[in-house]
């Protein structure tokens, strides 16, 4: 479980970076924080 949590993280970072775009930045995280809060 959290294997895959890492794995969320790290590869949303990835995209941030390519991205540089705080308003998908802020999307991205929140999706991150609802998937955790799904799984959690």
């Amino acid at each position: 479980m959290k294997i895959v949590i890492l794995n969320v993280t790290i590869y949303s970072f990835s995209f941030v970076r390519e991205k540089k775009n705080e308003v998908e930045e802020t999307r991205i995280f929140e999706l991150i924080y609802q998937f955790l809060y799904v799984l959690l």
